[in-house]
């Protein structure tokens, strides 16, 4: 083979970030062709879910990973804290994901994390109270959650008919099984005002329809539709699950699957005036910690140097749009990715696993 050099390898972790977007087995053979993997250690900044998954991966595949986080626990949102001696357990943030029969159960089934959590279905797909109405719609069956609709609002029925009827079929476009003409193409350019207005759905059940907004983080005049589309129907389809007892024991779980596979992670010191609960005491201080990371030196190199003198250059600093147009062959590349180029930043919050 060829010697290696670290771009060509940066180019093969991108290309396998690429192709794992369409094709989630093509990570495996992307991985083995790189034959010299301990001389591409890589170090990864954040054990939120993205650092976590990304640091199993590349363990799995026989790759150095030292995954470096500032905080006292892994998971990033995925955390939870105690409060009054461990009497009451609080989530920071995920209260609620898609996981069974989705595409969190598939990742963490590869890193053999799957099995070993636990999850729980939510009873409702929701509950919606207004001053005119207070609904409580059913979860994992579309048709009742239309009907639902319809009884509140009769006079809306064919614009809440072809909402629904939207988001099933982006569902399906989403697991391979779209027809001649794509849903997902036609919403990808609309906000979600836009897209209920194309169905001229009355204010009031626009209210209701967009309820899920405040959790992506725009209002429905600038949220993309498409966005939305894609993460609510998999909610109305599959329902809401919970890990059990808490979100923080998926990330452990997550963590347990990169060292067990050789991959080091460096938690930071306490940082939390809430005391951990008992069931974390066994996970704490794994490794020595990162107390703090600085970024030094000038140019097109800098270098990334934690408490411990681990250091490491490149740390790739560019958004996802620039690392892909500068650092990867256009070729390697699905076209869709180069949609990115006119796409402008914005404040929504993706869901976790």
């Amino acid at each position: 083979m060829d010697h290696w050099t670290r771009r060509r390898f940066l180019q093969i972790l991108l290309a396998a970030g690429a192709a794992a977007a369409v094709d989630w087995t093509r990570l495996g053979a992307l991985a083995s062709e790189v034959k010299s993997k301990t001389d591409f250690p890589v170090v990864i900044i954040g054990a939120g879910n993205g650092g976590l998954v990304a640091a199993a991966y590349l363990a799995k595949h026989g790759f150095p990973v030292t995954l470096l986080e500032q905080h006292e626990l892994p998971g990033g949102y995925a955390t939870a804290f105690d409060r009054a001696e461990g009497k009451f357990r609080f989530e920071v943030s995920l209260h609620g994901t898609v996981a069974e029969g989705g595409m969190p159960q598939h990742i963490l089934s590869e890193l053999g994390v799957w099995d070993k959590i636990k999850v729980v279905q939510q009873p409702d797909f929701c509950r919606i109270i207004t001053p005119d109405q207070d609904l409580l719609l059913s979860p994992r069956d579309p048709e009742k959650v239309m009907q639902a609709l319809i009884r509140a609002f009769p006079k809306e029925e064919k614009g809440i008919k072809a909402f629904i009827g939207d988001l099933v079929q982006v569902n399906k476009e989403m697991s391979g099984q779209g027809g001649k003409e794509s849903i997902m193409e036609r919403l990808q350019p609309l906000t979600l005002t836009a897209w209920m207005n194309g169905h001229q759905i009355g204010p009031e059940v626009q209210k209701v329809l967009s309820v899920f907004w405040g959790y992506y983080g725009m209002p429905p005049s600038r949220l993309n539709a498409l966005f939305y589309a894609v993460a609510t129907s998999k909610y109305l389809m599959k329902g809401g699950q919970y890990y059990q007892p808490r979100s923080q024991d998926l990330s452990y779980a997550i963590m347990e699957a990169v060292t067990n596979k050789g991959g080091r992670v460096l938690l930071g010191p306490s940082g939390n005036p809430g005391r951990p609960h008992r069931s974390q005491s066994r996970h704490r201080n794994r490794g020595p910690g990162c107390s703090r990371k600085a970024l030094s030196g000038q140019g097109r190199h800098r270098q990334c140097q934690c408490a411990l003198g681990f250091q490491s250059f490149d740390p790739a600093k560019r958004g996802t749009r620039r690392v892909f147009e500068k650092a990867e062959p256009i070729t390697s590349v699905p076209f869709f990715f180069y949609r990115l180029a006119g796409t402008q930043p914005g404040n929504q919050r993706g869901r976790g696993l």
